[in-house]
């Protein structure tokens, strides 16, 4: 792999002193000018890192085109899916690479400003990010279209690019109904904003950026050279669950699988046999029968399963399906905003009725109730979150049927009890992820269960 293209270095960069490349891309896509700078991106055929691999280029140049004067670049840091740490471990290695990219965005669209949203614990990462930010700008190294850091409240939805305009604009992220590029950050009158004024806004994800820095300075040719011919370029992986060595890896998109699990993670843990793999909440589970799958957007698509943004959680044979199903379903219940009716009662729905499997106090109506309330709970949605409940919790029942047939039997002891992998913070040399122990105190409410000495605020790692 061309070493040009990587953007995790070996160790963190403390100074923008230490990336001698800073202020080069920004330089580069200067003097290409916007036509030119998108068209390099279109080359290098750059698609997003935040789960949706939407072709970069085409989203530059069609927000480029719109009429309307006032434009917008939001980068997405908010990563809130389970099991993925891509976003902040590049924040914390290379903030400068990141700021590149927003600056480029921002000037191949024509943007009036940028934002980069993150959620308020990120205190590490807006630390990084605000000192290089002041580096590179005095530096003159960033253009002339202001960036601003921007910070939100811990929920799931902040992820969501419509709900993270509304937190950028001060409000709870519910998810709008029109998407940026037509309701855009400070369009007047809400969504029926007058014509000409609707503020075309780019939400691209914080890895996404980065890549378009290291693609306008050293070229689309290298890149689109590495990993998969669709889907080239390298991606940030999450591996986290059952393995020997948890961590964060930047590989080449098109990786089997078994390469990130048994060369880079060591296997699975104590040896045991690998059960499954959680491409986050979005996306089907992989099974043994797709170890080998290429990591890119095709391949995980067509196994099942999703590249989602890189985020993957293993689990070995001791990890039952139906607890595996009714921790993320109440999950996504916990993070429903409520404003879809079919979504808040449809997600808490399945999550009670995999909870009596989980207690042993199913019988076959609730599989029935559940396989109903899937066909219903992404009725009408603004967001992507119903149809995550749905395909997921799906593929677990069709995939693992025994487990859940099993619940119904007399004497049902389901697995192991198992922690939502919510990931606060990462030790490199140890190894270790941080999970957000307190996170079930949270309530489908949004509330949480209070402590007695007060009101609860997770605490910045």
């Amino acid at each position: 792999m061309n070493p040009a293209y990587r953007l995790l270095p070996d160790a963190p960069l403390n100074s923008v002193k230490d990336f001698p490349e800073a202020g080069l891309a920004i330089a580069k896509a200067l003097a290409l000018g916007p036509e030119g700078t998108i068209a390099q991106i279109r080359d290098a055929k750059l698609r997003g890192r935040g789960g949706a691999g939407f072709p970069t280029a085409t989203k530059w140049a069609s927000i480029r085109a719109e009429a309307c004067p006032t434009k917008y670049v939001v980068c997405n840091a908010a990563e809130g899916e389970p099991g993925t740490f891509k976003d902040r471990t590049l924040i914390r290695y290379n903030p400068y690479v990141l700021l590149e990219g927003v600056a480029i965005a921002a000037f191949a669209i024509g943007a009036q400003a940028a934002y980069i949203g993150m959620k308020e614990t990120f205190g590490r990462e807006y630390q990084r990010l605000e000192s290089a930010l002041e580096e590179m700008t005095e530096a003159g190294m960033l253009g002339e279209i202001p960036i601003h850091l921007a910070m939100g409240p811990d929920e799931y939805l902040l992820g969501e690019e419509k709900g993270l305009l509304e937190a950028i604009e001060g409000n709870f992220p519910f998810p709008r109904i029109l998407p940026p590029y037509q309701h855009g950050l400070f369009a007047p009158q809400g969504m029926f904003a007058p014509e000409g004024r609707e503020n075309p806004t780019s939400v691209n994800n914080a890895e996404t950026l980065a890549h378009a820095a290291r693609i306008l300075l050293h070229g689309s040719e290298g890149f689109r050279a590495i990993g998969s011919p669709e889907h080239p370029g390298t991606g940030i992986f999450t591996l986290v669950g059952d393995v020997e060595r948890p961590g964060v890896y930047e590989l080449p998109t098109g990786t089997p699988f078994r390469t990130l699990l048994e060369e880079h993670g060591g296997g699975m843990k104590g040896g045991r046999p690998f059960k499954m793999m959680l491409s986050g909440v979005s996306s089907g589970a992989l099974t043994a029968a797709h170890l080998d799958v290429p990591m890119d957007l095709p391949s995980m698509k067509a196994a099942g399963s999703g590249f989602g943004s890189g985020g993957y959680i293993v689990y070995d044979d001791t990890a039952d399906a139906v607890v595996v199903a009714n921790l993320y379903s109440r999950f996504l219940a916990n993070e429903s905003c409520g404003q879809c009716p079919s979504c808040k009662t449809g997600t808490a729905y399945i999550t009670k009725h995999l909870e009596r499997l989980v207690t042993g106090t199913a019988t076959e109506r609730d599989l029935a109730e559940i396989d109903t309330a899937l066909d219903r709970v992404a009725s009408g949605n603004r967001c992507y979150l119903p149809v995550a409940e749905r395909t997921l919790i799906a593929s677990l029942l069709a995939d693992f049927t025994a487990d859940f047939t099993s619940a119904l039997e007399p004497g049902y002891a389901p697995g192991r009890t198992l922690d939502l992998p919510k990931l606060l913070d990462f030790d490199a040399e140890r190894r270790s992820f941080t999970f957000d122990s307190k996170y079930p105190l949270k309530r489908p409410d949004g509330a949480y269960n209070l402590p007695e000495d007060g009101p609860y605020r997770y605490a910045t790692p």
